[in-house]
């Protein structure tokens, strides 16, 4: 995951994000996402995924783990099989993969986490599949479709572009760029004036408070309350596939120091303009 600020932000609007640097980074990513997956899991994953799509439920959760097993999860499972049954199937991409480890019923599990992009006849869907690692069972732990959007990939429905965008999102945009400059504006004023403690103070205006992080994609606003962002803003992309977060902080520092500036240059004056104390000599007996 990337975090970079105000000036690749501003390189990238400038240069725009053109359909062959999209196509460029979308190779990159699934070439090493391909290195990164074993093979044998992928076959297992892609597996499920058919056996779902033909509506072999029975099947399914005979190569399924414990979460899936039971009179309970077929109509889970005959939901999904609904979702993805109208039209043949084009591709299957992997698109994301992890491991992780969590606690299932008292018990540590290892679990490979599969992100596929599924393409049938002019749809495209969005599939997570969990596999139970430990003990070598590679069960299926956990599966979820989500249908996205009907007409486009998911690197072309999260591609970072300006067409049909609206005032939130403009606003959005404005907030991320125009704090840094308004912070480091004030900072090189305090950096400027003649002021007490001054490097202090100029830590205190480069940190933003209170983030907000803003889903370009999808126009949803998310507030981190306790959470500090230098030069007050950012953004973040973790793949081609994902949405751009816009992040922007409240400057409290810049505003602070803007407001009793002129109360800590009379404070300096003063202690400058104070007479030096004279040292006591004392005499010896």
């Amino acid at each position: 995951m990337r975090a970079i600020l105000l000036f690749p932000l501003v390189a990238l609007l400038l240069s725009g994000c053109t359909q062959p640097d999209e196509s460029r980074l979308e190779e990159e990513h699934l070439a090493y996402v391909q290195k990164l997956i074993p093979p044998s899991k992928d076959a297992a994953a892609r597996h499920f995924i058919d056996l779902i799509r033909i509506g072999d439920i029975g099947h399914a959760q005979q190569i399924a783990g414990a979460p899936l097993q039971g009179e309970g999860a077929i109509p889970a499972l005959r939901n999904l099989h609904d979702i993805i049954s109208q039209g043949e199937l084009l591709q299957v991409v992997p698109i994301g993969y992890q491991k992780k480890d969590i606690n299932y019923r008292q018990q540590e599990i290892h679990l490979d986490d599969f992100t596929y992009q599924l393409h049938l006849d002019g749809r495209w869907y969005y599939a997570e599949v969990v596999l139970d690692s430990s003990q070598n069972s590679n069960a299926v732990f956990g599966f979820h479709i989500t249908w996205f959007n009907g007409f486009e990939s998911m690197a072309a429905f999260n591609r970072f572009a300006f067409v049909g965008r609206t005032w939130r999102d403009w606003s959005a945009l404005s907030l991320t760029i125009l704090i840094p400059i308004f912070i480091i504006a004030t900072a090189a004023v305090c950096g400027l004036s003649p002021v007490g403690r001054k490097w202090l103070w100029i830590v205190f205006i480069l940190i933003g408070v209170v983030q907000f992080r803003y889903d370009w994609t999808h126009a949803v606003v998310d507030v981190k309350p306790f959470s500090l962002l230098l030069l007050g803003a950012g953004y973040q992309r973790e793949n081609v596939y994902s949405p751009l977060i816009l992040q922007w902080a409240l400057p409290v520092g810049a505003f602070i120091f803007l407001i009793y500036r002129r109360k800590l240059i009379e404070a300096r004056t003063r202690e400058a303009r104070k007479p030096p104390k004279k040292k006591r000599s004392s005499r010896a007996n």
